[in-house]
């Protein structure tokens, strides 16, 4: 499993947060560790395309800035 600490623009209050972690919640083989204001970090099951995180935070209406790639769990 590998760890992305990712970095959203546009998000302003707990709605936004809501709004993200859903949308991240929804894409295979993704876990969501923890989403706040502007940050969220997750746990990839599988070998996972940025891609598709992008576009699930676009599709909540997020843009994604950056991500940074954490690690590998044990």
């Amino acid at each position: 499993m590998s760890y992305y600490d990712l970095t959203i623009a546009g998000m302003t209050c707990a709605h936004c947060v809501r709004g993200v972690s859903a949308a991240l919640a929804r894409v295979p083989g993704l876990v969501v560790e923890h989403v706040s204001v502007g940050h969220a970090r997750v746990r990839a099951s599988t070998t996972l395309a940025v891609d598709s995180i992008r576009e699930a935070v676009e599709a909540a209406g997020y843009t994604l800035t950056a991500v940074e790639a954490g690690g590998v769990a044990t």
